[in-house]
């Protein structure tokens, strides 16, 4: 309730009245006998008994007349845009007229009643109206990220962050089957997907710019209609919001919903630099990227790696470590004598015992904990962490980039150690 939730969780309130900023729709609940509102000073909708059945008539702020039948119980929802004051008639009871406040001096704040009208949670800013947030990136954080998840739905919906300005993928009606094809600003050409209604798919761009543009083909023509959405970070692209008929499943840091790991332990950080002899690891050919090791620590990232796989550890002296062959799904326990920044993980192919790798960071500047995976490594336990007794939720995107990740090349990367060559 709002009464602890406080101002954040309101569709709008005093201070984000600008005709960008107030609703694009408003959602209802009709109960015949009516409510003063908590909030809405403004409204003259109030207090007292309105027919247990009408029809209830809406004209927005572009004129268009909206008309709905309504008894106890029934939902509708006012699409905008809206005016200083919206009035909403009834017929054929014209004396019961009256108004809401909806240019946001008054707050709008779900399952308030403003007589007979109760506020259904549609567009709360306490979005995504999940069990789980996450925000891949906004303006405050503006985050890297390599590959977007999402789900396609035909029933397009506005955005709870990107407005139309910064969004022309809208509420409407998408095709289905669908094939869509990604371009960024710039004009350079991303994959070609053909999704259905309801369909998850993953979307990378080497180069993501402001707008990222998704083309529908139809009759031939690749690009015959087509909208955008952003994807720079100036406002929010969360985990959750829907804009237009792309969901947003996961992405950079955010997981898909599920929930934080249900046991967590670092095995040592900046605050905590603790020793330990030996990490187990569980290897998985979807890789992801760490939610604490950044591409600076951990060239290990977010990719398809192979399976089996025959591995090498080095540590960034040159001393060698142990060999394994693993493969998808895998558990197995590394030591070194001498941990150090990097941990460098050498994968054999064609007998080249060092012909691609990449390395995580081991020397606690930035947390090692378990339940993160790294690259293709789940760290599993070690040191003072011992392993989770119930596995967790995955923290990470469930369909990974189909390349392997630019910091894996076909030859040997060169921020490997020359003696790995």
């Amino acid at each position: 309730e709002r009464l602890l939730q406080g101002a954040s969780c309101d569709i709008c309130y005093p201070g984000s009245g600008s005709k960008k900023q107030r609703p694009t729709s408003l959602t209802f609940e009709y109960d015949p006998i009516g409510r003063d509102s908590l909030f809405a000073e403004r409204a003259t909708c109030g207090a007292g008994t309105y027919p247990s059945t009408t029809t209830v008539g809406v004209i927005n702020a572009d004129k268009l007349a909206q008309v709905f039948d309504v008894s106890l119980g029934t939902q509708f929802t006012v699409r905008g845009p809206f005016d200083t004051n919206t009035e909403f008639t009834f017929t054929p009871s014209s004396s019961m007229d009256c108004t809401i406040h909806t240019s946001c001096s008054d707050p709008l704040v779900p399952g308030d009643q403003i007589g007979p009208f109760i506020l259904i949670d549609e567009q709360s800013a306490c979005a995504p109206p999940s069990d789980c947030e996450c925000v891949i990136c906004d303006k405050e954080n503006k985050r890297d990220f390599d590959s977007l998840t999402l789900t396609y739905f035909s029933d397009g919906q506005d955005s709870l962050y990107q407005d139309e300005d910064k969004a022309s993928c809208r509420a409407g009606t998408y095709p289905s089957p669908a094939t869509i094809t990604m371009f960024n600003k710039k004009g350079a050409t991303g994959e070609t997907f053909t999704v259905e209604d309801g369909e998850e798919f993953t979307v990378s761009m080497d180069d993501w710019s402001a707008e990222t543009t998704f083309c529908f083909e139809l009759d031939g023509d690749k690009c015959a209609d087509g909208c955008y959405i952003h994807t720079s970070c100036s406002v929010p692209l969360a985990i959750e919001d829907q804009i237009g008929p792309f969901k947003v499943t996961s992405g950079g840091a955010c997981n898909t919903c599920g929930g934080p790991p249900s046991c967590e332990c670092v095995i040592c950080d900046k605050e905590n630099k603790r020793d330990f002899d030996s990490l187990t690891l569980t290897y998985f050919s979807d890789g992801q990227d760490s939610l604490y090791q950044d591409e600076d620590k951990a060239s290990c990232r977010a990719g398809t790696y192979p399976s089996p796989a025959t591995i090498t550890m080095f540590n960034k002296k040159g001393a060698t470590g142990e060999t394994f062959t693993v493969e998808d799904g895998e558990e197995f326990t590394v030591s070194m004598d001498d941990w150090s920044a990097e941990t460098t993980f050498c994968f054999e192919l064609d007998g080249d015992k060092c012909a691609d790798g990449c390395y995580i960071h081991t020397s606690c500047s930035v947390p090692l904990a378990i339940e993160d995976q790294i690259g293709p490594f789940k760290v599993t336990s070690g040191g003072v962490c011992e392993r989770c007794e119930t596995p967790a939720p995955s923290l990470f995107p469930s369909t990974p980039p189909t390349a392997l990740p630019s910091s894996l090349p076909s030859s040997t990367p060169s921020s490997l150690p020359s003696w790995c060559v």
